[in-house]
């Protein structure tokens, strides 16, 4: 394809040339351009065969990357399917053994920030006058 890209640049080129000294008067330089003219056409002919072909090789890659993902892709959804299902039938029983349980009800009898120092040392004094007792 690079060659014929090349081929195709080198003969618009020669026709640039050619038409910058043409005289429309003269048959014999008209000659000349039509056949540059004709080259130039077959050149691009080719180029763009080359070109379609090019991009036809493109899609049809990126056709085949759909494909592969859309494989793995399956796969990969599958195993999320059983572990999801899995994963529900664990937190459900998880959910049917708690509610065995008995509710417990806290209550909160005294906030140890509230205690003074001097109070933790004559409440432990006077618990233990009353072990002793």
């Amino acid at each position: 394809m690079e060659k014929a890209r090349t081929e195709y640049r080198a003969s618009l080129s020669w026709m640039k040339d050619v038409s910058q000294e043409l005289d429309p008067d003269t048959y014999k330089q008209m000659e000349k351009f039509r056949k540059v003219q004709e080259t130039v056409k077959k050149t691009k002919a080719v180029f763009d065969r080359y070109k379609l072909d090019c991009l036809q090789k493109v899609d049809l890659l990126a056709a085949a990357r759909c494909n592969m993902f859309s494989h793995a892709l399956i796969l990969y959804h599958n195993s999320m399917l059983q572990f999801a299902s899995a994963s529900a039938q664990a937190f459900s029983e998880i959910a049917n053994s708690c509610q065995d349980h008995n509710k417990f009800e806290f209550s909160v009898l005294k906030e140890l920030s509230d205690m003074k120092p001097e109070d933790e040392v004559t409440g432990a004094l006077e618990s233990d006058k009353d072990n002793e007792d």
